[in-house]
C-alpha cells in the first residue's frame, strides 16, 4: 500500500468505515467548530526505502473534509492487530 502522511498536519484521515476498527471513537473538529467522528489507528508506513515507522491516522466515514488532508480510498490496510477492507 502507498499511502501519504502529512506530518505537518493536525491529522491525516483515511476514508473508511470507522467501526470496523477496534479502539474507541474521536472527534475532529473544523475551523467553524463542526465535528467527524473517526477511529485512531496505527498504522506501520514505509517511505520508499526507509525503515517503515509507526504513524497514528484517523479513519474518517466521509470522502473529503474541510481541512483539506489527503484521502485514501479502496485500499487494504494493515494495522498491527490485522487487515482491514476500508
Amino acid at each position: 500500500m502507498l499511502a501519504l502522511v502529512d506530518a505537518g498536519a493536525d491529522c491525516s484521515l483515511v476514508y473508511g468505515n470507522p467501526d470496523k476498527f477496534p479502539g474507541n471513537l474521536a472527534y475532529v473538529y473544523d475551523c467553524g467548530g463542526q465535528s467527524v467522528k473517526v477511529k485512531p489507528v496505527s498504522l506501520l508506513l514505509g517511505i520508499v526505502h526507509l525503515a517503515l515507522h509507526l504513524y497514528a491516522v484517523y479513519v474518517s466515514p466521509i470522502l473529503e473534509y474541510i481541512l483539506r488532508v489527503g484521502i485514501l480510498r479502496d485500499l487494504a490496510l494493515q494495522t498491527m492487530a490485522r487487515e482491514f477492507r476500508l
